[in-house]
């Protein structure tokens, strides 16, 4: 169309030039003219196949939680990665546990990414550019994961002035600012804080327990530019939490407190105009400290992960190369009881553990085909005498049909050396890390998947779907609860299950890439299934956070240079639980009997949230105005999971709902 214009422009033009000039009159030739539009896009790009890039500036049109735009719970909309409740804080990306996903800044991981229940994650999305998803770890130099891969990156550019962006709002308050120093260097530093207690304490109840919180979070990059082709940069990230739920009626009570530190120094150079050198020095860490008082028994549940380590890595045109040494300090979660208590003393125990991977990933384009094939070896030690060496696999193959449409095969096996498990998954500080050792193997898996995607109507409009297959070996599920720790002696290994698991679902998403209204909708049908190896658990088991369908929708809708909404809708299947059958008093002690292992479902999950935002001002380079949101527009009263608790000495089991059934927010931004 502008080529159009652009010819009749030329030929007029051209036809003027032949009218002779009037004394009277002032006329002006011109050679060219070029007309263009703006033309309105979506932020969330790439290749589904592969990786997809969302750009932060997205995060700002879609609706708030308590005035926060967070990126991990948008994550969640897309699809293949369902959601399970408000209160469950990780990602579960192809029937995969939370655990399995590799979740960091700049490539360096971090464990338990979460605030609140799981309302928040640690990521303060101003401080970042962008954000990048990979539903598989379908690259040989992608972490020792069995899931899909979530980066947060940092900005790479210089800010040509002093900027920053401002959020402010009853519930919580955030700012983020990026300050250039000269034309080669810059610091950016954001800060977070949370007090809802100030306004909303009254209404932050479960039942009759009343909930004490805050959270607050700090980030820090220095960047730099040594040279034209060398960049330096420092990354620091500190957060943690502070939480009380204190029990009105029968004077029980417990305090959570969790948190994350991490810091990275990264060095990248360019040694041609096709091959870059990366390298990564890191540590980073997340302890909790759970403590409850039932009953007259008082436990403490410490635990904690510290990691410390060197990522390298060689990029070319056809070749990618790593290597990665990493030392691991874990303390798995132990009870420490008072010293009279009937269960006795515990001691906490430390192990020590390192693992390194070389990997080399190669990608060769053949017409309208892309080869990409990888390898990754790996070797880790524990503090006993075992030693594990794994070699994976992994290749790629995608055809371009035709200009807008493309499909891809793959298939890959990945290791993973840790484990993750606990007796509540509700984004609270009881889930713990844990090493690979001769009583629980390293996990493995083998996955083949399928994709297409087609773009129509001037590529306006994208259809995508895809279906997976993956075997997982050496899974580990948490069957005990809290009162375990009360009964008797404790022994951890005792409390899990262990077996294999299937994973395989269809994923279909339509996404809306240009004009005014933006988005996408998108459906899963998955299973996650486990088969348990130990006495009394014969058959299989849908996992615990499986969710069969999930229907997401998403979408944003600019008005006019004042206005803008936004808008998400979810229903899903409800995720199932193991309900008891029986829980009476013998002998001083609590005895429970329970059913079926996840015989049981929760009621379906529907929500629905809306966003708008008021510009006061929108300049270049300024903008300033109210966010209004509600969560839960839809007001339904979703049942999040199942909780015993005991009234007037007599045992209750029964749904726990979100703190709050509508969750509206206002919030004044800021940006310059």
């Amino acid at each position: 169309m502008r080529i159009k214009i652009l010819i009749i422009t030329v030929m007029l033009l051209n036809l003027c030039r032949n009218v002779p000039a009037q004394i009277d009159s002032l006329f002006t030739v011109l050679d060219t003219v070029a007309i263009t539009t703006k033309r309105t896009e979506i932020d969330l790009k790439g290749n589904s196949a592969r990786t997809l890039q969302w750009e932060m500036k997205m995060m700002h049109e879609l609706p708030k939680i308590l005035g926060n735009a967070d990126p991990m719970h948008y994550t969640q909309l897309l699809p293949g990665i369902q959601t399970c409740s408000e209160y469950d804080s990780g990602l579960h990306i192809q029937g995969c546990d939370n655990a399995h996903n590799h979740v960091g800044i700049d490539g360096v991981p971090v464990y338990n990414a979460s605030h609140l229940f799981g309302l928040f994650s640690v990521f303060n999305s101003s401080h970042f550019g962008q954000m990048q998803i990979a539903k598989n770890a379908f690259k040989a130099t992608s972490p020792n994961r069995l899931g899909g891969v979530l980066d947060m990156l940092t900005f790479t550019d210089v800010p040509q002035r002093f900027c920053g962006e401002i959020t402010a709002g009853p519930m919580s308050s955030q700012g983020t600012l990026r300050i250039p120093i000269g034309s080669k260097s810059s610091f950016t530093i954001s800060a977070r804080s949370a007090y809802l207690n100030l306004l909303y304490g009254p209404f932050l109840k479960i039942d009759d327990s009343q909930i004490k919180y805050g959270f607050s979070d700090y980030n820090m990059t220095f960047s730099s530019w040594l040279a034209q082709d060398v960049r330096i940069w420092l990354n620091l990230y500190m957060g943690n939490d502070d939480t009380a739920i204190e029990d009105g009626t029968n004077g029980e009570g417990m305090r959570l407190d969790w948190g994350n530190i991490l810091a990275s120094l990264s060095l990248q150079h360019a040694t041609s105009e096709t091959s870059t050198i990366r390298h990564t020095l890191f540590y980073t860490g997340y302890s909790n400290s759970f403590s409850w008082d039932i009953m007259g028994n008082s436990i403490r549940l410490p635990s904690h992960i510290r990691t410390t380590g060197y990522k390298g890595e060689w990029k070319s045109t056809c070749f990618t190369a790593g290597f990665e040494g990493t030392l691991y300090s874990i303390m798995p979660q132990t009870p420490l009881y008072k010293e009279d208590s009937p269960a006795g003393v515990h001691t906490r125990s430390v192990f020590n553990m390192q693992e390194y991977s070389l990997s080399m990933d190669y990608t060769r384009c053949l017409g309208n085909w892309i080869l990409s094939a990888g390898v990754r070896g790996s070797y880790y030690k524990g503090d006993d005498a075992d030693g594990y060496t794994a070699l994976d696999p992994s290749i790629t193959v995608e055809y371009n049909i035709s200009g807008n449409s493309r499909a891809a095969l793959n298939y890959g096996w990945r290791h993973q050396y840790l484990h993750k498990t606990g007796f509540s998954e509700t984004g609270l500080p009881t889930e713990f890390w844990l090493h690979s050792d001769r009583k629980r193997k390293p996990q493995y898996s083998q996955s083949i998947g399928a994709y297409y995607e087609t773009g129509f109507l001037d590529n306006s409009y994208s259809l995508t779907f895809e279906i997976y297959y993956k075997r997982l070996y050496n899974q580990i599920e948490y069957k005990g609860n809290v009162l375990d720790f009360i009964n008797e002696k404790y022994d951890l290994d005792n409390q899990l299950l262990k077996g294999d698991g299937r994973n395989f679902g269809i994923n279909m998403m339509l996404n809306k890439l240009t004009g005014r209204l933006t988005g996408w909708m998108s459906y899963s049908l998955g299973r996650a299934l486990r088969r348990f190896n130990n006495p009394g658990f014969n058959g299989t088991y849908p996992a615990s956070h499986e969710r069969i369908h999930e229907l997401n929708m998403v979408a944003t809708y600019k008005l006019n240079d004042r206005w803008s909404f936004g808008g998400t809708f979810v229903i899903a299947s409800g995720t199932p639980f193991t309900a008891p059958k029986h829980i009476y008093l013998a002998g001083g002690q609590i005895v429970s009997e329970y059913g079926k292992h996840n015989a049981n479902r929760l009621d379906p999950y529907i929500r629905g949230d809306v966003s708008a935002n008021y510009y006061f001002t929108r300049e270049k380079g300024k903008e300033s105005g109210i966010n209004l949101s509600i969560y839960n527009a839809t007001t339904v009263k979703n049942n999040i999971f199942v909780r015993l608790k005991v009234y007037d000495n007599k045992f209750k089991y029964k749904p726990v709902y979100f703190l709050m059934r509508v969750m509206p927010s206002i919030s004044y931004f800021y940006k310059f």
